[in-house]
């Protein structure tokens, strides 16, 4: 159903940055706002959306670190079912996006329908049989014959 042969080219380098991000955010916030880390574990207790944050940088912690051919080649299968945590820490991005913004401001709308658009489509695709990348990756030596 879909050609993802351009995702497929980038999507590490997509993952990894998205890590970076997390991470120089998490670091920031507990620099800039919270004032130090325990200050920072006072407030994830307090607070729903810094709960939720954290959980999703949790869940690509894993996903940076085994996001190397090493880690592929030892991983073997477990790797991809290791690597669907994407999709858990892409909802629990969107949750502590949404969760955290002020009423009235509406700046996390367009993440939000991104994300819904993205991920309805992979679902769509999946749900009638297209398996995704880890299917097309796994394709390796000439094409069958026909």
């Amino acid at each position: 159903m879909a050609d993802w042969n351009g995702l497929i080219r980038h999507r590490r380098a997509m993952g990894l940055w998205a890590f970076a991000y997390a991470s120089a955010h998490l670091l920031l916030y507990a620099i800039l706002d919270a004032g130090s880390w325990a200050a920072l574990w006072m407030e994830v207790g307090e607070k729903t959306y810094l709960m939720i944050g954290i959980m999703a940088w949790t869940a690509m912690l894993p996903l940076a670190l085994t996001s190397n051919q090493r880690a592929i080649r030892a991983l073997k299968k477990n790797w991809q079912r290791l690597h669907r945590l994407a999709y858990a820490a892409g909802l629990l991005a969107v949750a502590h996006l949404v969760l955290q913004a002020k009423a009235g401001d509406d700046a996390h709308l367009p993440w939000v329908a991104a994300a819904l658009l993205v991920g309805g489509l992979r679902l769509l695709a999946w749900r009638l049989g297209d398996k995704g990348p880890a299917q097309i990756v796994q394709r390796s030596g000439p094409p069958p014959p026909v």
